[in-house]
């Protein structure tokens, strides 16, 4: 895990997390395109196995 680096003032704090919100939100969208994805090859698999 990486090191926290220390904040000299409040307003560091807030730029931080704030930072680290974006980030999350970036990941999570990211996360939510490969769930797509696996869900199209599922969708996939299962209509190939339903062929006569």
């Amino acid at each position: 895990m990486k090191e926290v680096e220390t904040a000299e003032n409040l307003d560091e704090v807030r730029e931080n997390i704030d930072r680290i919100d974006r980030q999350i939100v970036q990941l999570i969208a990211e996360r939510g395109a490969f769930v797509r994805q696996a869900s199209n090859f599922r969708r996939k698999a299962v209509a190939k196995c339903a062929e006569p």
